[in-house]
């Protein structure tokens, strides 16, 4: 998976725990895609959609949609910048990570960490229909699901530091599996939920998104050998 973030300037941030949720519904992610710009006018008055292009196919430019301020829905337009932002990548990783031990396994019985790369705010601009948008995506918290039924939902996560001494819990947020994974092994699930304030045209509100992420592991059982 790709693991670019948004273009702009970035910084890094943690959820104040205290700020309750916002009731906005969801924003359904859709990654980013080039398109015909006449495609997004869906939903305009047809004689302004006509006006804006024909004005396109003479002199593309966001001078076309000069004056739609007035005429179109800016935070409908905001859910549709926030459904195209790209944010970091989803997937689920481990401390000790699997792929570095003999067995490319996870063991049972011990403690993992859990995390996902990348920042924890990100601040960007972006235009549509000539709107001129600044947005700050600011994580809140993911949800890890195991494959095995259990799930877990963390407000802090820790990469896992090198030096650290084995079977070490992690600090923040990590699980220990309790049984053998299949041999298709276990499908780990990781939901990033973001809150993206956005401000345009004097107005301004909060959108939330989810990035989901996977990865496949096997979970097997270590067993001591007395050699004598």
């Amino acid at each position: 998976m790709d693991d670019g973030y948004i273009e702009g300037s970035t910084g890094i941030g943690q959820k104040d725990p205290s700020k309750p949720s916002k009731p906005n519904p969801p924003v359904e992610h859709h990654p980013p895609a080039d398109s015909n710009p006449e495609d997004s006018l869906e939903g305009l008055d047809p004689a302004l959609r006509a006006q804006i292009q024909q004005c396109l196919r003479d002199n593309p430019s966001d001078l076309c949609y000069e004056g739609l301020v007035s005429s179109v829905d800016v935070s409908a337009v905001a859910r549709e910048v926030v459904a195209r932002l790209h944010l970091p990548d989803p997937t689920p990783r481990f401390g000790p990570d699997p792929d570095a031990n003999e067995w490319h396994m996870l063991a049972v019985g011990y403690p993992l960490w859990l995390w996902t790369s990348g920042p924890t705010r990100l601040t960007t601009t972006a235009t549509r229909y000539g709107l001129s948008f600044t947005l700050t995506a600011t994580w809140q918290d993911t949800r890890f699901e195991f494959g095995d039924g259990h799930s877990l939902t963390c407000r802090s996560t820790s990469p896992y530091p090198a030096a650290t001494k084995p079977g070490t819990p992690s600090p923040t947020c990590g699980y220990t599996y309790q049984k053998v994974s299949p041999a298709a092994g276990y499908t780990v699930r990781a939901h990033t939920n973001w809150r993206v304030d956005w401000a345009a045209a004097g107005q301004s509100g909060s959108l939330d998104t989810t990035y989901t992420g996977s990865r496949t592991v096997q979970v097997g059982e270590l067993s001591a050998l007395i050699v004598r």
